[in-house]
């Protein structure tokens, strides 16, 4: 019996893909025989007030353009299955920890990269994800 059976690495596509980081999630997956899911959450774009412009949602169907395409460079690149990649829009450190809930992930694999503060650590995102999970939360830091 292995220790994880289903694993949700989050990656930022908005930074080069850490081939490290990818390739340590694929390994723990393969060894575990786990279900490796892999999200990418992109922050909304907050214009003046709550109306949303022309241009703030041309910007939104942007970035989801490019993630979708960064996704499908995964694909192709790690023979991953496109059923098991998640683009949602939200706030990172709580969809994150959501999707991994209903998912019943009982490994979420953060990628660490912020260079500031206590951050510096294990970053923002990275951080809040360890505290608020209901499992294992494994921190890879990234090159850059």
């Amino acid at each position: 019996m292995s220790i994880y059976t289903n694993i949700l690495l989050a990656l930022d596509l908005r930074v080069t893909h850490d081939t490290y980081t990818i390739q340590r999630a694929m390994e723990i997956a393969e060894n575990s025989n786990a279900t490796l899911h892999i999200i990418h959450v992109m922050e909304p774009i907050h214009g003046y007030g709550t109306v949303k412009t022309q241009t703030l949602l041309e910007i939104e169907k942007n970035m989801a353009d490019d993630a979708r395409k960064a996704f499908n460079d995964l694909i192709s690149s790690y023979d991953l299955s496109a059923s098991k990649l998640i683009l949602e829009t939200g706030s990172p450190k709580v969809v994150i920890v959501e999707q991994a809930k209903k998912l019943s992930a009982d490994l979420i694999i953060v990628g660490a990269h912020s260079k500031t503060g206590f951050n510096m650590l294990l970053g923002s995102t990275a951080n809040a994800v360890i505290n608020q999970a209901h499992c294992d939360v494994l921190s890879i830091r990234t090159t850059e």
